[in-house]
C-alpha cells in the first residue's frame, strides 16, 4: 500500500483549510492551531513575499503535483529550507522524523509509515546540480512517490 505522506500532507492540509484566528461571530470556537501548522503557514507566507510568488505557484502546496518551473522549484525550495527540512542543499531526515513525531505523537501505524518513507527519501533525494532550484523538486518528488492514492495535498 502506498504511504500517505504524513507530515506535509497533513501541514498543506491544514495550511489550505484556512484555521480562524478569531472567531467568525462571538459564539465562534476557535480550532486549534498546532504550532507546527503555524510554522509551516510562517514559511509558506515568509517565502510567497521574499519570492514574490505567484498564487498559482504558492497553490503548488495544496496539489499533488510536482513543479513545473524554476519559481515553483525555488518556492518549494525555500519553504523546506525554512523548516529545516533542506540544510547546506540536503535533505535532513532527523528533522523530518522529528517534525513526524510532533504531528502523530501517539505514534502506532502513521508514524511507522512516516519513518518509513522518510528513511527511504533520505536515500533517494539527490539535487540535480544542473537545475537552480533543484532541492526543491528532489525532495517533492520523493514526497510525491510515497504519496496514497487520496490526492492528498503534499
Amino acid at each position: 500500500m502506498a504511504f500517505k505522506f504524513i507530515v506535509f500532507a497533513a501541514l498543506c492540509a491544514a495550511y489550505l483549510q484556512g484555521y480562524p484566528q478569531t472567531p467568525q461571530t462571538k459564539d465562534a470556537t476557535i480550532s486549534p492551531v498546532s504550532p507546527l501548522v503555524k510554522k509551516f503557514k510562517a514559511s509558506v507566507d515568509k517565502c510567497k513575499t521574499s519570492l514574490s510568488a505567484s498564487a498559482e505557484t504558492v497553490d503548488l502546496i495544496g496539489k499533488k503535483a510536482l513543479p513545473t518551473d524554476e519559481n515553483q522549484r525555488c518556492f518549494l525550495e525555500c519553504v523546506y529550507k525554512d523548516l529545516d527540512i533542506v540544510k547546506e542543499n540536503k535533505f535532513d531526515p532527523a528533522v523530518v522524523h522529528t517534525l513526524a513525531k510532533e504531528h502523530y505523537p501517539e505514534g502506532g501505524e502513521p508514524l511507522t509509515k512516516a519513518t518509513t518513507s522518510i528513511d527511504a527519501c533520505a536515500k533517494e533525494i539527490v539535487a540535480d546540480e544542473s537545475e537552480s532550484c533543484a532541492m526543491g523538486k528532489a525532495v517533492r518528488s520523493c514526497f510525491y512517490k510515497y504519496a496514497d492514492e487520496t490526492n492528498a495535498p503534499l
